[in-house]
């Protein structure tokens, strides 16, 4: 019986034995072929860059499995942009010129990761090549006789230009105005007789353009009054511009379950509001918010099958907009991300109190005087207006208010005259009659 379990143990301990160097030479030779087969590669990040001014495309060059997730950072403050595996290239948009860190990091589904990072340096982009066109400068006197003081109205049409500068007359400073596209029309007033010469020279970068048209102004016969129109302006000048973003949203490699939802913001600039958002489609850009408090993204549109109910809003202080949604993931399949380029158009208000301008014209005998209220910049808004009118022989003022002379009887070299006068929309039109007999102003 002893024997008997002598041997009984002496097998078990052999056959344990026997098992371990089976299951050692099965892991020996199983983990390369796992390692090989069933791991992924690690990914290596590598990429190239094209750049037009400040706008630079990045050319994705990595290798490795293709299903990876992964991130570019611009190294500019903006969002974190994924990285998409149909998507070999992507383009951004720099503001201003300077050096910029841009990373492109990735990560397999074990976590192995790899990334690589690139300085940038952008330099002011080249003038555009498109040259200045001043392609009008036209000039109409607001009275046809012309006679001194004489305000005329020059309205131009300039296209490609940065700024221009205008050259009034000898005796007026060089006047620059940087928004061209802005202030098409104004008036301007040449209180001596004479030949005036107004000068106009557009410019983009080292190419300018530039147009000149001469006015004459004629002495005024004796026994004129002047029309003097007083404008002083009160209002908020709005600057508008429009700039690109993307959202760029990932599933967390962490997150249970299948579905995660997100809540992305994309923040104003300094100084702006958001007044509106449009998403960049690939046929073009969609409609804006036009009223509405939230936009829906179309996700079939922008060929993004894991994600659901993408929602844009604008925050109640226009200081962000804000984008909600959900990726969903099937299974155990590689995180998906989603990228959702869109435009924000931002508003910056500003207070802005225009320098008085006066309009003058001469009001002789019987022909009738026309003066003009100067025209409003187009990015004026909420505008509030103080005039002033009088009446002047030579140097002295006989009459003056805030509302259009009418019935206004005066004395003028002798001669008692009435002055009457009626308003058109932006045109004022005076004229002077004899009334009779001498008596005093009024």
């Amino acid at each position: 019986m002893s024997e008997g379990k002598g041997m009984g143990g002496w097998l078990k301990t052999a056959l344990g034995g026997l098992a371990g160097l089976c299951s050692g030479a099965v892991l020996m030779y199983l983990t390369p072929l796992v390692n090989s087969v069933v791991k992924p590669a690690t990914p290596l990040a590598n990429f190239e860059t094209r750049r037009d001014g400040l706008a630079v495309t990045f050319h994705n060059l990595s290798t490795g499995p293709k299903n990876v997730q992964g991130w570019w950072d611009f190294g500019d403050g903006s969002a974190l942009e994924p990285v998409v595996p149909d998507r070999e290239e992507v383009t951004h948009t720099y503001q201003r010129p300077g050096d910029y860190t841009v990373k492109l990091s990735l990560r397999n589904s074990v976590g192995e990761a790899n990334e690589r990072s690139v300085t940038l340096q952008l330099d002011t982009p080249a003038a555009t090549t498109q040259s200045p066109q001043i392609r009008s400068l036209d000039v109409v006197p607001l009275s046809p006789e012309q006679y001194a003081p004489a305000t005329f109205r020059v309205a131009t049409d300039v296209n490609n230009a940065q700024f221009c500068v205008w050259d009034l007359d000898a005796n007026r400073p060089l006047e620059v105005n940087d928004d061209p596209a802005n202030r098409r029309e104004r008036l301007v007033t040449f209180e001596r007789p004479g030949r005036y010469v107004i000068k106009l020279a557009a410019f983009n970068g080292t190419q300018h353009d530039q147009r000149s048209a001469a006015v004459d102004v004629r002495p005024p016969p004796s026994g004129c009054l002047t029309a003097v129109l007083t404008v002083t302006d009160r209002a908020t000048g709005v600057d508008r511009a429009e700039r690109a973003y993307s959202f760029g949203v990932s599933y967390p490699p962490d997150q249970p379950g299948s579905s995660y939802h997100f809540n992305a913001t994309a923040p104003a600039r300094s100084g702006y509001l958001v007044a509106d958002v449009r998403v960049q489609y690939p046929k073009g850009a969609g409609p804006g918010f036009s009223g509405k408090s939230a936009l829906t993204v179309d996700t079939g549109a922008l060929s993004l099958p894991h994600a659901r109910n993408l929602t844009l809003q604008r925050e109640a202080d226009g200081k962000a907009v804000r984008l909600t949604g959900d990726l969903v993931r099937a299974g155990k399949e590689v995180p998906p991300g989603a990228v959702i380029p869109v435009v924000l158009v931002e508003e910056r208000r500003r207070a802005v109190n225009h320098p008085s301008v006066q309009v003058m014209a001469s009001l002789c005998g019987t022909r009738t005087a026309h003066l003009m209220l100067p025209p409003l910049p187009r990015n004026w808004v909420e505008a509030k207006r103080d005039v002033r009118f009088e009446l002047r022989e030579g140097n002295r003022v006989v009459w003056q208010g805030t509302e259009v002379p009418h019935g206004v009887v005066i004395n003028l070299t002798g001669r008692r005259c009435i002055v009457n006068g009626t308003q058109e929309g932006e045109h004022v039109h005076l004229t002077l009659r004899d009334a009779g007999t001498n008596v005093g102003a009024r």
